[in-house]
């Protein structure tokens, strides 16, 4: 017996040296749970992908607070859905915008709305936000076979297997990689950024302050010349028999069916996805509401036919509404080809537009509340006393040009020749405000500058450089 025990006793002295160390690791740092995770690859010498960081800096920002509206999706929203203008909207709640990218697919969405819900036990209200096109309930984003981002998201958030074997030293995880691949950052900066990309720079600096909204980066100067180019390859948009032969070519998007082995029927993905997010909304006393971005006026054009199957949508919405009257279920609406970036994208000018028109809409389906409480646990950072702004540098803001309304001296989410910024911040309720504009090489430009906060001038309190 002894024997058979002393085999067992490295195995049991290493245990136990473990449990010391990451206890002991806790008492010293006492790293977040949240942070005890390995959902970041930090591969060597790659950068993360703009969607997979996306998703981990939100999940993390949003540990601890409370919202009464949660929104998941895809990307029409994370660039489509500005909370604070949607907050307008609703005085006294509080809106989170959790939406991502399609590669998390439907099933990433519900895992998202999933975490979101069991961390907000008092929200009132889920929004499920797509784009129609291609974004509608399907295989290639809802089966477990598919190369979707759901899984990474359950193992790391919310399967309580593997909760299990998370230990505090994952907190520093990128550390310690950091140290091994570039020998104590000799070949790389202990600092530098996850990715260069510049809409996840843009994101870094912009989606606190706006409750998880970020501006679009896909066209330069915000003017689109094809919005339809990443589909149409190269199509003559005039010649609607080419445009046809050019859509031939990709899956049609419609209700697609499947044959269920557990109940041995043929069903919609319409029934079986929907359905999914319903049954979890029942499960936390939450109403569910199902957005979808608007749409670009040519989808009307008869040759789009051949990529919209329209009526089995409609068809299968209808049958959706009668399956699940509790879910509010908006209707498509279609908008100028100008206020697209792409396709399935509002361009950041209409960004705002985009956000009063949910705005309006859950103002319409959701219970008022007399009192607005407007506390600093209404947005995903500590509110300020004052903002700093560097012209040269990245910030929280969105269109600035010189004075000849150009745009190359300034980083990209700074862009657009409009003739107004935006800067998005939150103060610190009954107090003051100082904004401190810092510029290099256009001080003509700066010193024209006229300041309004939410529609009131504000007041010049300095001159010169800064």
């Amino acid at each position: 017996m002894n024997s058979f025990i002393s085999h067992f006793k490295p195995w049991v002295l290493a245990l136990v040296c473990l449990t010391v160390f990451e206890a002991g690791f806790q008492l010293a740092f006492n790293p977040p749970r949240i942070t005890w995770n390995s959902f970041l690859d930090f591969k060597f010498t790659e950068q993360e992908t703009f969607q997979r960081l996306v998703a981990h800096d939100k999940v993390i920002a949003s540990e601890g607070f409370h919202a009464d509206i949660i929104q998941v999706g895809d990307s029409s929203g994370l660039h489509g859905v500005i909370p604070p203008v949607v907050m307008s909207y609703l005085p006294g709640y509080t809106y989170v915008n959790m939406s991502v990218a399609t590669n998390l697919g439907f099933s990433g969405y519900l895992n998202l709305a999933r975490l979101q819900l069991k961390r907000n036990p008092s929200a009132r209200y889920l929004v499920l936000y797509a784009s129609p096109i291609g974004g509608v309930p399907r295989k290639i984003l809802w089966d477990d076979d598919q190369n979707l981002m759901a899984p990474q998201i359950y193992n790391e958030f919310l399967s309580p297997l593997h909760h299990l074997f998370q230990l505090p030293s994952l907190s520093f995880r990128q550390e310690v990689i950091g140290n091994a691949y570039y020998l104590g950052y000799r070949f790389q900066q202990k600092d530098a950024v996850l990715s260069k990309n510049r809409g996840y720079l843009a994101f870094t600096k912009s989606f606190r302050e706006t409750n998880g909204w970020v501006r679009e980066t896909d066209v330069e100067g915000d003017i689109p010349s094809d919005i339809f180019k990443n589909i149409l390859a190269g199509a003559n948009l005039n010649d609607s028999e080419n445009v046809r032969a050019a859509l031939r070519k990709l899956p049609k998007v419609t209700d697609e069916y499947f044959f269920d082995w557990h109940t041995f029927q043929r069903r919609s993905y319409f029934d079986v996805v929907y359905g999914a997010f319903a049954n979890l909304a029942n499960a936390h006393g939450v109403k569910l509401i199902l957005v979808f971005n608007p749409l670009p006026e040519s989808l009307r054009r008869p040759e789009f036919e051949e990529l919209m199957d329209w009526k089995a949508i409609e068809a299968s919405l209808a049958r959706f509404r009668k399956q699940h009257p509790e879910v509010i279920v908006t209707n498509f609406e279609f908008w100028p080809d100008e206020d697209f970036s792409v396709f399935s994208h509002i361009a950041t000018p209409a960004s705002i537009k985009s956000s009063r028109r949910v705005g309006e809409l859950l103002a319409k389906v959701i219970e008022p509340r007399s009192i607005a409480l407007f506390g600093s646990e209404r947005y995903l950072f500590e509110p300020q006393n004052s903002l700093d702004i560097d012209l040269s540098g990245y910030f929280a803001g969105y269109g600035w040009t010189d004075s000849a309304g150009a745009t190359a001296g300034f980083p990209m989410q700074h862009i657009g020749p409009r003739g107004k910024a935006w800067i998005f911040a939150h103060i610190k309720p009954g107090s003051g405000y100082l904004l401190k504009i810092f510029y290099k090489g256009i001080r003509e430009d700066v010193r024209g500058m006229r300041l309004f906060v939410n529609g009131t001038n504000a007041i010049r309190k300095t001159g010169g450089d800064g």
